[in-house]
């Protein structure tokens, strides 16, 4: 036999060992790989059957506890699953358990059955235990190797075969294309299923590697599936438990399954005292029944309710709930859980009430409201503002204030109301506006520089009032306390006043006065013989003329009945003093003739001068008088001088 031969033989021999030992590894790893991807998987499972399954069985709902085992048979990852209660009583039964194999031999045993048999023991707060008994597939990857191994063998076989009608070569060839296939087993056993076998480098093995490859694909897209899913839920958690909005999801019969801390905050309550509880615990008993029935028909047909709730906390203080209930429905339809989105709105609440009060107040307010920006354009007045203006909104909104101007005030009075508002952030006085009807009139108005947070001026806002009638009735009442209100001169009051003024003048300046006192004259007998009624047209008149004889720097006053007295300030002698008596006796001496009557009447003049006859007002009255009775004693319609009533006595 020649060398070549032996060497091709002993290449076939020993490859032929090599490939079919390399193929028993490699089917080896994908079974230790498989076995463990099966126990992953049973893991994955049986951590997706307690949480499932575990409120349920702490809730004691085993309707619930049905669809939940159908839904997870659903996911054609079980073959069967048993529920089992303490005492052995079956509760639940979905899929078929085979007897007739062992499915706790090894997994790539003849008698295995394809599924992993597993078992779990679950209990309530009550201590109730509860076996759980389902079967893990595993007939999908078991029949994945056993495609790959049949495959691995007959290219096994056939390589061995071509080892024998080749080369040296081929045999070079072949053991760099097993080598791919070790090196990728390999990163298989190191669970890093990302790696894959490059098909040029495959030669006849490339179906193998195919094969191959697109197990590790999927075995890949099952790692990235199951870790997005972790990752989302983790994410959904995370932002709910987070949210500063409560979340509540209760069963398909209302009773409180999970809540956020959002909604513990709120509430008061603890997770203890909500979980299994109905959301009722929160009704204050002041929300109408009509709108919770209309909240159970709107959800119970799927659909989204949404609306506000007065709820009442643990603690008894009630707030305003804004919810909104989604159903979660089913594959087919059936409605299982229902979630609500509640916010605390009971602050908004208050705002919009707050809203609504100064809303009411702005409209209703007897006083003009306007506010402008700060370039002085009017943005807002209410009804009070055109009653007293006359202007309707839609003629000064976007127009300056100066519109109301009237003229009436100086730059010099608007300069100092704006340093006041810059000053103080408000201002208060009088200012006389004009109406659109072109009438002038006075307003009592307070300005007010409105701030924002931070400090800086954002507008400003004026209230003012109409003050013309209180304005008259102040004239009205200020000439009824300072005048006669039958003859329209001084009263006693007012005059007084005026002594005492041209008194201090007199003194600054020194300078003489006079006051004149004077009595009618046969007054008396005219009101008894014709009546007041002609008494009082004697007195109008008696008024006139005395203004008549006086400057205008003088004053004239009536002291009550027919007394009467004149001031004469800033005099320089006697003699103005006699001119002015002279023209008042003058005056009223000729006969009067009233309604047909003729009427005679004279007057008797006292006169006292500062500051011989006296310093004060008291002591030039005083005098007066004496000097008045004694001109009367003296024949009447005469002035008489108290320097004389001196003379006399001496």
């Amino acid at each position: 036999m020649k060398y070549r031969t032996k060497y091709v033989l002993t290449v076939a021999v020993v490859g032929m060992l090599f490939l079919f030992g390399l193929a028993a590894l490699t089917s080896s790893l994908l079974r230790s790989i498989t076995s463990e991807e099966v126990e992953h998987r049973a893991k994955v499972i049986n951590d997706m059957v307690s949480i499932l399954l575990h409120p349920s069985i702490e809730s004691g709902e085993f309707a619930q506890l049905k669809k939940h085992v159908s839904s997870l048979m659903a996911t054609n990852e079980l073959v069967y699953l048993y529920i089992y209660a303490e005492d052995g009583t079956l509760l639940v039964s979905e899929g078929i358990h085979d007897h007739d194999h062992d499915h706790q031999q090894p997994l790539f045993s003849e008698n295995y059955g394809g599924y992993l048999d597993q078992a779990i023991m679950l209990s309530n707060s009550e201590n109730q235990e509860f076996n759980i008994h389902y079967g893990v597939k595993a007939s999908d990857l078991l029949a994945l190797i056993k495609k790959a191994d049949q495959k691995v063998y007959t290219l096994v076989s056939l390589e061995v075969l071509l080892m024998i009608i080749g080369s040296y070569f081929a045999l070079k060839v072949v053991s760099r294309q097993l080598s791919h296939l070790r090196k990728a087993s390999h990163h298989i056993a190191n669970g890093r299923f990302s790696y894959r076998i490059p098909a040029e480098s495959c030669g006849d093995l490339v179906e193998t590697a195919a094969a191959f490859n697109y197990m590790c694909s999927r075995l890949e897209h099952y790692e990235y599936i199951q870790d997005k899913k972790h990752l989302r839920l983790k994410e959904l958690s995370r932002a709910v438990e987070q949210s500063p909005v409560g979340v509540v999801m209760t069963d398909s019969e209302g009773v409180i399954t999970y809540a956020n801390p959002r909604f513990y905050a709120v509430s008061g309550y603890k997770q203890e005292e909500v979980i299994g509880e109905n959301p009722r615990l929160l009704q204050s008993g002041l929300t109408e029944t009509q709108e919770y029935s209309e909240l159970w028909e709107t959800i119970s047909s799927g659909e989204t309710w949404q609306g506000e709730l007065r709820n009442k906390r643990k603690d008894g203080t009630l707030y305003w709930d804004k919810t909104i209930i989604s159903p979660v429905s089913s594959d087919d339809g059936e409605v299982t859980h229902y979630i609500s989105v509640k916010e605390d709105v009971t602050a908004y609440k208050k705002i919009e009430e707050r809203m609504r009060v100064a809303t009411t107040v702005f409209d209703a307010a007897s006083e003009a409201i306007m506010v402008t920006d700060l370039e002085g354009v009017i943005t807002m007045v209410n009804p009070a503002f055109s009653e007293i203006t006359g202007f309707n909104s839609q003629e000064v909104l976007g127009e300056s204030p100066r519109i109301l101007n009237s003229g009436h005030h100086d730059e010099h009075f608007y300069k100092e109301m704006f340093e006041e508002l810059k000053r103080s952030n408000r201002w208060e006085g009088e200012i006389w506006n004009r109406r659109k009807s072109g009438e002038v009139y006075p307003q009592w108005q307070t300005i007010a520089m409105v701030r924002d947070e931070d400090g800086e001026p954002l507008e400003f806002i004026a209230l003012f009032s109409d003050i013309s009638k209180r304005k008259q009735k102040e004239d009205e009442i200020r000439y009824r306390a300072n005048y006669d209100p039958l003859t329209g001169i001084p009263n006693r009051s007012l005059f007084n006043e005026r002594l005492e003024q041209a008194l201090l003048l007199s003194k600054r300046n020194k300078v003489g006065m006079a006051l004149l006192y004077l009595d009618l004259d046969g007054f008396k007998q005219v009101n008894d013989s014709y009546g007041h009624l002609l008494g009082d047209q004697v007195l109008k008149h008696v008024a006139s003329k005395l203004q008549d004889c006086v400057r205008e720097s003088d004053s004239v006053g009536r002291l009550g009945g027919d007394e009467f007295v004149i001031c004469l300030p800033s005099i320089k002698n006697s003699t103005c003093v006699v001119n002015v008596a002279d023209k008042v006796i003058q005056s009223l001496s000729p006969a009067l003739d009233l309604g047909g009557k003729r009427v005679h009447i004279g007057a008797s003049i006292g006169i006292a001068v500062y500051p011989a006859d006296g310093e004060s007002s008291q002591e030039l009255y005083e005098h007066a008088d004496i000097a008045m009775y004694r001109a009367k004693h003296r024949g009447k319609n005469q002035y008489c001088f108290y320097e004389d009533c001196v003379l006399a006595k001496s």
